[in-house]
């Protein structure tokens, strides 16, 4: 403003609804325990989808070796951030994207997330245990968060895919 600027007069408004339904089960076979999931996700918000996601997984457990191994998958369903969705996902003359010299600028949508996961917990002592996990992550159409120039103001961006992969390690020291 102390440089003959305007202020941004923007007004939009929309109602963003989410349902999401869940259910799991877990089946004790022996030395092996099977974990199954399924949730349902509808997402009406600037855009309109819906997903199956589901859940499995399968842990062993060698009592002679005081170990547990465990593997999973999960499908998650991802949506956008609610906080400046609006701005964000504006555009065209006089939109925020316009104003900072974008060419084009879409709604932002839902994404989706594939996810495995295998690891172990292994009891060493009456006080020491310790465990790992490997996991790797597949998203197409993730979020993160975004700075309006040098401002404390904040919008979410979409990215395209990413793929994240990660190691766990822990040691768990227990109290006599």
């Amino acid at each position: 403003l102390t440089r003959n600027g305007t202020l941004f007069d923007f007004r939009g408004y929309t109602d963003i609804k989410q349902e999401a339904v869940f259910g799991s089960d877990s089946i004790r076979l022996k030395d092996f325990t099977f974990t199954l999931g399924l949730r349902f996700d509808n997402y009406n918000g600037l855009t309109s989808s819906s997903a199956w996601q589901p859940r499995v997984g399968a842990a062993y457990s060698a009592p002679s070796l005081h170990t547990v191994f465990h593997v999973a998958y999960s499908r998650v369903f991802l949506t956008p951030y609610n906080e400046n969705l609006i701005v964000a996902s504006s555009n065209g003359p006089g939109s925020s994207s316009a104003a900072l010299g974008a060419v084009t600028s879409g709604v932002l949508r839902t994404g989706h997330r594939n996810q495995f996961n295998a690891g172990f917990e292994t009891q060493v002592s009456k006080l020491l245990s310790f465990s790992g996990e490997y996991l790797w992550k597949f998203t197409y159409g993730a979020y993160d968060f975004d700075v309006l120039l040098n401002s404390p103001l904040t919008f979410p961006t979409q990215f395209r895919k990413s793929k994240i992969d990660g190691a766990l390690f822990r040691a768990t020291v227990a109290r006599n």
